[in-house]
This record gives C-alpha cells, structure tokens and sequence, in this order.
C-alpha cells in the first residue's frame, strides 16, 4: 500500500486522450465539477458492470446512517472515517453526504490498481 503522500509521475496521454481531458473540464466548469465527475464514474462503472460489485447509493446511505447513529449518539463532532477498502467509493461518498456536523476527516485507499479513484 502506498503512502496517501506518494505521488507517482502520470501517465503520458495521447492527443486524444488529452482533448477529452480538456473536454471534461470545460464542461466541468460549466456544469459543475461534482456533477461530471459522477457522470463519468457512472458511465465507467457501466462499462465495467460485469467486473465490478458496488453498493447501491440507497444502501450505501442507509449503512452509513446507521453507522453514525451508532457510533456518534446525540451530539458529537468531529469523526475521523477510514474506508481500508473503498472500492469505487459509494460508501466513503455517502458518508460524506450524511455526516451533517463539522469535523469529518476521511481516509481511503483501494489494493486494486483498476479501480477509479
């Protein structure tokens, strides 16, 4: 596992490649860097549907809640969360979308070098 510091030198892309980079961030810029950033994990999960098992975004939000109903009581902030398998991350993001108070740090990482991140 690599450190989250580590940074490794990216990857040569071809013109094309690089178009479609700079495609994205203008719509990106335009319609919202979140939403493009989903669009694209959407349509790369759809791509990979047959290698790949995520957790529904219903059932990812439901874990979570309960989760934090558990783990936080009435009135705690702060909450340091660390997903050791994040997968395509569904978990992690609806974490981030319950967690209401202030204070969430969070940590991922992913073994598996194809999945996104």
């Amino acid at each position: 596992m690599r450190s989250p510091r580590a940074r490794t030198a990216p990857p040569e892309l071809s013109a094309r490649a690089r178009d479609l980079v700079a495609e994205a961030a203008r719509v990106g810029r335009k319609e919202g860097p979140r939403e493009v950033f989903e669009f694209l994990l959407q349509r790369w999960l759809e791509t990979h549907v047959r290698q790949l098992s995520t957790t529904p975004p219903q059932l990812a939000a439901l874990m979570v809640r309960i989760a934090l109903a558990g783990r936080l009581g009435p009135a705690q902030d702060g909450l340091t969360l660390l997903d050791p398998a994040c997968g395509t991350g569904h978990l992690t993001a609806a974490a981030v979308q319950e967690y209401d108070r202030p204070g969430l740090e969070v940590l991922a990482c992913e073994r598996d070098p194809d999945s996104p991140r």
